[in-house]
């Protein structure tokens, strides 16, 4: 992704003790470490979230993610409506418990499968399924996000992947947040990119 356009701003992570808190509890009780949205990634999407506004976020892909939107939420920092899909209703079901035992709520839980893909959003994560659906997915989810909305491609090293995501984007006019990679690599030598949709010419 080197050679594609970049942004000039630079971002300092947002940290918030709960958010680190709730993050440990979740991947010792809920999921783990090396499947859940990592810690990096969750730091960077909340300080894109509170600089941005988003009005709306498919959060496609829950999990920790949903419960980080909703920290955010209930703190006044984010007032965006969240979306939040997957492809496994048990999952769903297991966001839901853990989102009511914490006492926070999302404004919709979504099965995969009564997705309409008819939406519009301000900022996308892309972090559904396995990895040959998420690139098949890629056009579809850009198409979604609005002008000058910010998608989030996580898992973004993993090397098939990371190939499918340099083809779609090198087609497509963007602005690559090029710190990212940096600010989300975690212990796992995982990362997410963040990238703007910009097809408007100044």
């Amino acid at each position: 992704m080197s050679d594609h356009p970049k942004t000039a701003l630079h971002h300092s992570p947002f940290f918030d003790e709960e958010i680190e808190e709730t993050y440990r509890e979740y991947v010792s009780c809920c999921s783990t470490a090396a499947m859940a949205v990592s810690i990096e990634t969750s730091r960077l999407m909340s300080t894109f979230c509170i600089h941005s506004r988003p009005k709306t976020i498919l959060d496609f892909g829950s999990g920790f993610s949903t419960t980080c939107f909703a920290l955010l939420k209930r703190k006044g920092l984010l007032r965006a409506t969240v979306t939040s899909v997957d492809d496994s209703p048990v999952w769903l079901g297991k966001t839901l418990a853990y989102l009511d035992g914490k006492g926070l709520s999302t404004d919709a839980l979504v099965p995969l499968a009564d997705f309409t893909y008819t939406g519009r959003y301000d900022f996308i994560l892309h972090d559904i399924g396995n990895m040959e659906r998420r690139a098949r997915l890629l056009p579809t989810m850009w198409n979604m996000l609005n002008e000058g909305g910010w998608m989030v491609v996580d898992d973004a090293h993993k090397l098939g992947y990371k190939k499918a995501v340099a083809e779609f984007f090198g087609s497509v006019p963007h602005v690559l947040y090029e710190p990212s990679e940096v600010q989300t690599m975690d212990q796992f030598n995982r990362f997410s990119l963040f990238i703007k949709k910009e097809t408007k010419t100044l």
